[in-house]
């Protein structure tokens, strides 16, 4: 549990104002590193002027106190060169309570990240300032719906914070509405995005089935077109006093209250969330507190998801044009790294990875032969088999790409993925000669879809063999060259799935196969211990374990030149 989650847990036990104060304060003062935070508090009759509470440190200016108070927005105060102030009303719905004011040295300007979770905290401070209150002078079931906001309030916080772990929009909507629907005790949550033209991008649903959210799209003029275009929440206690606002079919499907609210972005409403029960809900406005700090929570989230995404998307067609520069010189290799990014995103999600995962291998399969751009043309464009100085030489890339990649922060997760996919899986690669499941999984995973393509793609050395060549040639290789599980898994999807993974490469390779003459293989019954590499012509009969040694040597040689 993270120092916000205990501070969070602690505020539905507190008992007075002063308790309030020492327990907050500091707690805020410390996860911010601020040197002041202080409360002030307006009249719970009078909410026109503010009087401290409490503080803890010092705060050495109150100027932005009343403007915060009276607009009732977030204010970052820069004005000093010396400090930074960040002041936060507290708010209970429509009522305002009072001012939240950090404060720390000017070298350390308060992030978004932070601003959000001030705010987040001020909502909850309204909720325990207001309970406090209502102790006083309203009866225990007032006390009981408050206790019951702020725990939704502290199931909220750990929401928001797998929120902000998603890499996929997906599961990201689907987590808030899941989280929404179990929070609030709902019957369905659904989130509809649009974009700046009020075009629908995206609709999901829990509690809803695929065929009702076909059958229920939004109308113009419904109640989630106005409140995507207003950007104000609806609330709608009981359904049968204003049927209009909820399409027949929901109604039809027994839903009978619901309360909708904007995810309101930086520039513009990014869409709805739109939360239902089956069951007129006359206390309704209670919820509208808590449920607009989740759903601001989710519309953060949903623009960090689409910067980051942005970001990636940059990140990637930069490194797909430094790739397909490189493999231009080798109109052999082109594109050698996008097909095998394609096999091995699918190979990973066909073992189960994650979106986070899938990354990592897209970004590794991109760059793997990057360490190429230090070998020479001579070398890589060479059409017959390399001497003992050129292999040499070969064997440096994935130490070279791992070099590369090792400085740059967001691809810090695939150096081992470069460095370790020639490694074989009984020792005998390179450049480390680890084995078995000393080798990176994702580098285990790479070897196959590498060796695949290049077997089946032509070279200036040698002709592309059949999709059923090359199966055959991982499979005997299994458990020797490549890992016996994931070449399974992976021939077992080609076979599967193969036209579509391959698209017309698939029939070239179909076609080709039956016309051109099969490779020359010298089968040699010494090197039965070989892997999936047939002998070349020439290659010089030895003892079993050198001719091993000397099969891999060429096997590795023409997997390293792709």
């Amino acid at each position: 549990m993270n120092e916000w989650q205990t501070l969070y847990r602690q505020l539905p036990a507190l008992t007075s104002q002063q308790e309030l104060v020492d327990t907050v304060l500091p707690a805020l003062a410390h996860l911010l590193a601020a040197s002041g935070v202080a409360l002030y508090l307006t009249d719970h009759q009078d909410a026109r002027t503010a009087n401290l509470a409490g503080q803890w440190g010092q705060i050495t200016t109150s100027g932005p106190l009343e403007w915060v108070l009276h607009q009732g927005q977030p204010l970052v105060n820069t004005a000093s060169a010396a400090t930074n102030g960040l002041f936060v009303p507290v708010q209970c719905g429509a009522r305002n309570l009072g001012v939240l004011g950090v404060e720390r040295p000017g070298g350390a300007p308060f992030t978004p990240a932070e601003v959000a979770a001030v705010q987040t905290l001020a909502g909850t401070l309204a909720l325990v300032v207001d309970n406090l209150a209502l102790r006083q002078d309203e009866g225990q079931q007032a006390v009981a719906l408050i206790r019951d906001q702020l725990q939704k309030f502290a199931q909220l916080y750990e929401i928001s914070a797998r929120l902000h772990t998603a890499r996929e929009l997906e599961p990201l909507l689907h987590t808030a509405a899941a989280s929404i629907a179990q929070v609030f005790a709902a019957t369905a949550v659904e989130i509809t995005l649009f974009d700046a033209a009020g075009e629908l991008t995206w609709r999901m649903a829990v509690g809803l089935t695929p065929t009702m959210l076909r059958q229920t799209t939004p109308r113009s003029g419904g109640s989630i077109h106005t409140i995507w275009r207003t950007g104000q929440p609806l609330l709608v206690s009981d359904v049968s006093l204003a049927p209009a606002m909820l399409h027949p079919r929901l109604r039809q499907a027994g839903l009978r209250a619901f309360v909708g609210l904007p995810l309101l972005g930086r520039e513009r409403v990014l869409g709805v969330v739109r939360v239902l029960f089956d069951q007129p809900q006359p206390l309704l406005w209670n919820l509208l507190n808590p449920l607009a700090t989740c759903v601001n929570q989710v519309a953060i989230a949903i623009e960090n998801l689409y910067l980051y995404q942005r970001l990636e998307d940059l990140l990637t067609e930069t490194i797909r044009a430094l790739v397909h520069a490189f493999e231009a010189k080798d109109p052999y290799s082109a594109r050698h790294s996008e097909e095998v990014m394609r096999y091995a995103v699918a190979l990973a999600r066909e073992l189960g990875f994650d979106e986070a995962q899938c990354r990592v291998i897209r970004f590794g399969a991109l760059l793997h032969d990057i360490g190429k751009i230090g070998v020479g043309d001579q070398i890589l464009l060479k059409d017959a088999i390399l001497d003992t100085r050129e292999w040499s030489l070969m064997r440096t890339h994935p130490i070279l790409g791992a070099e590369i990649v090792t400085g740059i922060r967001p691809l810090r997760d695939v150096v081992n993925m470069v460095r370790h996919h020639h490694e074989r899986f009984d020792g005998l690669g390179y450049p480390e000669g680890l084995a078995g499941e000393a080798i990176p999984l994702e580098a285990r995973l790479l070897a196959v879809v590498d060796a695949f393509e290049s077997m089946t793609s032509d070279r200036a050395y040698r002709q592309a063999i059949s999709v059923d060549e090359a199966l055959a040639r991982l499979e005997a290789g299994a458990d020797r060259q490549w890992d016996g599980r994931i070449v399974q898994v992976w021939c077992d999807l080609v076979r599967r799935e193969g036209r579509r993974l391959l698209g017309v490469k698939w029939d070239l390779l179909v076609q080709e196969a039956s016309r051109r003459p099969r490779p020359p293989v010298v089968h040699c019954p010494s090197l039965s211990e070989r892997s999936s590499t047939a002998c070349l012509p020439g290659e010089e009969i030895r003892p079993a374990e050198e001719a091993r040694r000397a099969a891999a040597v060429v096997g590795q040689q023409r997997l390293a030149r792709g």
